[in-house]
Parts: structure tokens; sequence; C-alpha cells
């Protein structure tokens, strides 16, 4: 009996060799290489330390390896069956590894097809390969992963989902079958519980950020206060003290911005952002921006208030007391 419906099927399929690590040592080290789907290498968007993920239509067999004792950067290469594979990235440590193989974290939803992995505790160096780039002659040296991925065209009929069920379980001796709509349910759940433990957190962290930047610019106004009253004694105008104020605030606000921007931006450079597991998307840019413009607004505004209640006379009577 056959599947119906019109389908495509999204597999994984895995291979080990012996490489020389680059330099001096002469000692071969086995590597695992991990070939994904075309289709879900070229939507991969797992931090690098450097270089790039390459498309799986490139010219040439491209992978990225994760931190490894092979000492393998950017641009290395190294021969698997006659075949010439070159490292076009390399992934943070620790990174995230696709896994077809493992079915016990459903309960996670789609985290059932990643593992957290640390180089220093993987058994072996991987690469990950678009499919694309298995040859022939590594194919038969590659086997398959435990679990495949059955995306249909159409919305199956509820006779014919259940006639395919019993063909996968019974002819393709199928163990688990879950509905990517059961997985999607699950993948929500984890992830707002994962946000909820970290939530609090976040929350707490900026409110002690806004509270520090606003009585830090609260106390500066409050001992500037003299200077702006001795500057309405010789003319200014209270107005133009309040302009002062502001400015004084932005200023100092707009300059810990840039420093901030600037240390980021270095170690984006240096990979030591991405090694914490920074990543940097739009949507962390227009977030943090929108955060940053209130805290801001906040440190210039309370001081502002602070001095339009201040009048000056009051000022100078108890500079004079």
């Amino acid at each position: 009996s056959e599947i119906k419906g019109e389908y495509a099927i999204y597999q994984m399929r895995e291979t080990y060799a012996s490489i020389l690590p680059k330099g001096d040592d002469e000692k071969y080290k086995s590597i695992r290489i991990v070939f994904v789907d075309d289709r879900i290498y070229d939507r991969f968007n797992l931090p690098l330390v450097e270089g790039k993920w390459k498309k799986s239509d490139s010219e040439k067999p491209y992978g990225v390896i994760i931190k490894n004792t092979h000492n393998y950067g950017v641009g290395d290469t190294f021969d698997f069956m006659g075949t010439e594979i070159t490292i076009s990235g390399v992934l943070t440590n620790p990174t995230y590894l696709p896994s077809f193989n493992g079915t016990s974290d459903f309960e996670n939803g789609v985290t059932m097809f990643f593992n957290a992995t640390k180089s220093e505790s993987a058994l072996h160096d991987y690469v990950i390969m678009p499919m694309a780039s298995l040859s022939e002659e590594m194919y038969q040296y590659t086997t398959e992963s435990g679990t495949l991925l059955i995306e249909f065209k159409n919305p199956l009929s509820k006779e014919d989902k259940e006639h395919n069920e019993n063909v996968l379980l019974n002819s393709c001796a199928m163990s688990n079958i879950w509905d990517f709509k059961e997985i999607e349910e699950k993948t929500i759940i984890y992830m707002k519980e994962d946000f909820n433990k970290t939530m609090p957190l976040i929350v707490c962290m900026w409110i002690i950020s806004v509270v520090g930047l606003v009585c830090s610019s609260a106390i500066t106004t409050l001992k500037l206060l003299c200077s702006y009253a001795v500057y309405y004694m010789c003319g200014a105008k209270w107005n133009d003290c309040l302009i002062i104020n502001v400015v004084s605030s932005l200023v100092t606000v707009i300059i810990s911005a840039v420093l901030t921007y600037i240390i980021l931006t270095l170690g984006l450079v240096n990979g030591y952002a991405q090694e914490a597991g920074f990543v940097f998307k739009l949507n962390n840019v227009i977030y943090t921006a929108g955060l940053a413009i209130l805290m801001i607004a906040l440190s210039v505004i309370v001081p502002a208030i602070m001095l339009k209640h201040k009048q000056p006379k009051t000022v100078i009577s108890e500079m004079s007391e």
C-alpha cells in the first residue's frame, strides 16, 4: 500500500571520516559529517564565529564546522572519498546541531530536532553540509537518520491521514508519528514557559537600569542647581538653564549609548558576542532602540520636571542660608 497525497520528504544522512588535523599532528582524527536536506540547510541561521552559510547550490561542496580539534577554519579544505570539502564557517561554542535521531524531547517541540553541543564535550568534530554536496561516492558510506519529515502539498482528509499513518507504522516500520500541528503546539508551549522564566529577570534588569539612569541624572541636576542660580543672577533666563540641563543629560546618555555600541561591535567583530549567544537581527535592533529611546527620554524628562518646579528665588535663598 502506498502513501496517499502529493508529498515531499525531508531527511538527514550522516557519516564518519578520518582526516588529518591542520598543523604538524600526523594522527588521523574522526570527524562526523551531517548532510541536511537542502531546503532546511538553506534556512539555517545558527550564529557563526567566522565565515558565512553558503547556499546549497554553490559550485563546490561547502560546510560549516563546530569549534574543532582539527584546527580547521574558514577556507580550509579536507578530502573525503575523492571530494574536496571547503569550510565556509565556524559555529559558535556552544551551538545547536541538527539531529533527526532523538525523539525523547517531543514535549519541547522542535527542540527534538536539535542537540545543544559544546566542542569540549562532543565525541566528534562536526561538519554540517547540504544534501546537494553528497556525491554518489560518499552516499554509499552514509546512513539515513531515524526520523523523516513528510510534508504534504495539500491538506489530507481524515481517512487519507489515517491510511497514511497505518502505512507508515506497518509497512515502513515507523515507531512514532507526530503531526506538524502537534509539534507546533508543543513548541509554542515550550517557548512560552522558557520566556516566562527569563522575562522577570529581563524586566528587573531594565527597571534597575532605568532607575539608576534617572537617579544619576537627578543627582547631577541637584548638584548643578547652584550653578544655574548663578547663571540666573548673571542675567540668564531660568528656561535657558532648563535647556542647558536637558542638553547635558542628553549628551551624557548619547555618549553612553555610543560607547555601548562600540563595545558590542568590537565583541561582534572578535566573535565574543556570538560566543555569548548574542544574535543581531532587525527585530533585536528595533526593540533595543525602542527601549534605549525610552530610557533616554526618562533620563532627560525627570530632571527637567525637577527644574521646572524649582523657582530661582527658592534656590538663591537656599544658597544664602
